[in-house]
Formats: structure tokens, C-alpha cells, sequence
């Protein structure tokens, strides 16, 4: 079975949450050196739908990067990175002339790249998206699923950390 690398739970440390590590379970794989990092399997039908839903709404996200409202702020978005399969979120995001750069949220697995570096970000590499309107975070499709595969304690604590 093959997995995909999903750095998500790392993106509440990001945003100044309490970190959450991912339990194992059947749908993800835990990386004993790495309790922030998780896997999918890779063709998950969820995780697809999530990452299709979170594509489609692009455009509003880039919306609202370019003027955010007064509580709208923590812009970030995940994506392959350099299309090694590892998914890993980037904030501190700017967008001109179409082109969008960012720093990376979270210690890479990839060995050529370091949590803090600006990096471009291609488009087609992006597979979600979030930003914190007030005390709730919006968007995080593929989060979404995998909390919902998380312990039920585990689980709340992190919906409740997210404003969810």
C-alpha cells in the first residue's frame, strides 16, 4: 500500500495552536520520526474530493488573500512540494502577476528545503488552502479528513483548536 505524505497537523504549531500529533489508524500511516507528519493512501477518495473542493475554490481564496477582511488573516496553502509527494503548507503568502510565493510552514521531510524558506508556488501544486477569519479557521479541506479519522478525543481537541 502506498502512502502519501500529508504535513497537516504541523499547520496548528503555525498558526500558534497547540500542536495535535495524528494517531494511526487504518487510513493513515504515523512516521515514528516525525509524530507532525502523516500519511494517506495515495488514490484516497476522500482526500481527492477534498482536494478537488479546495481547487475549485481558488479564486475566492485568492479573493480574499488580496483583501482581507478585518478579521480574515494566517493566509496559507498546501502543496506538492517540488512534486515529491510531500504535501507541506507555506504562509506568509504574496501573489503578483498571477505568480504566488510563500514560506514554508513546517520542517520538510524533502532534504533540500527548510521550514522559513520562500519558495515559489506553482498552481497546479496546490491541493488546499486556509486563512483564520476571527477565532475559526476556513477552508483546510484535506485537514478536515483527516481529523475526521482521528480518535474521537483527539478529534475534538482539534476542532476545538481550529474554531470548528
Amino acid at each position: 500500500m502506498r502512502f502519501r505524505s500529508f504535513a497537516t497537523i504541523t499547520l496548528l504549531a503555525a498558526l500558534g495552536l497547540a500542536a495535535v500529533p495524528a494517531a494511526a489508524s487504518q487510513e493513515l500511516q504515523q512516521y515514528p520520526s516525525r509524530p507532525d507528519v502523516v500519511g494517506v493512501r495515495e488514490g484516497d477518495p476522500e482526500m481527492a474530493a477534498a482536494v478537488a473542493r479546495a481547487r475549485s475554490q481558488l479564486p475566492e481564496f485568492y479573493r480574499r488573500l488580496a483583501s482581507p477582511g478585518p478579521q480574515e488573516h494566517r493566509f496559507g496553502v498546501k502543496f506538492n512540494l517540488a512534486g515529491s509527494g510531500e504535501m507541506i503548507w507555506a504562509g506568509s503568502l504574496q501573489r503578483e502577476s498571477g505568480r504566488l510565493s510563500g514560506t514554508l510552514s513546517n520542517v520538510p521531510m524533502h532534504p533540500a528545503y527548510r521550514q522559513g524558506q520562500r519558495i515559489d508556488i506553482p498552481e497546479s501544486a496546490i491541493i488546499d488552502w486556509g486563512f483564520v477569519r476571527g477565532a475559526r479557521m476556513e477552508g483546510n479541506f484535506t485537514t478536515r479528513v483527516i481529523i475526521d479519522r482521528m480518535p474521537p478525543e483527539q478529534a475534538a481537541e482539534t476542532r476545538a483548536a481550529l474554531g470548528w
